[in-house]
């Protein structure tokens, strides 16, 4: 498969990785599942620095679209997205603007700061701890 994740729910974060050539449809699926899962409202960071070859911009339309169809499109969590070029930062661009959510959403070239920003944006209270 080329993405792969893992959701945390205690930290209500999904952490998932692309690889090699993505698709579309492992777009798609990865949202299906995620939403199965319960995990929409969740933070998710997007490793995207091992995929080899960008999607066709109409792709990137399309899983932008899923998004903006989803039932509960104003629960969602935000999104750190990390790649490695220019080409990859726009095609994350058409994606956010065809999902047309009103949630965060940041493009990194660092997946330590994209995970920094998330906890940062939208910090998860630890167990026991004390609100304050």
């Amino acid at each position: 498969m080329a993405i792969t994740w893992t959701i945390f729910h205690p930290l209500r974060l999904v952490v998932a990785m692309g690889k090699g050539e993505t698709t579309a449809t492992d777009f798609l699926f990865y949202v299906d599942e995620i939403e199965k899962a319960g995990a929409i409202p969740y933070r998710r960071l997007m490793d995207l620095t091992g995929v080899g070859i960008p999607m066709p911009q109409a792709e990137a339309r399309l899983v932008g679209q899923r998004f903006a169809n989803l039932k509960n499109k104003a629960l969602l969590g935000p999104s750190a997205i990390v790649v490695t070029s220019d080409t990859f930062a726009h095609l994350v661009k058409i994606f956010d603007a065809s999902a047309q959510a009103d949630r965060p959403l940041k493009i990194f070239r660092d997946l330590h700061l994209a995970r920094t920003w998330l906890d940062e944006v939208a910090p998860v209270a630890t167990p026991g701890a004390t609100p304050g």
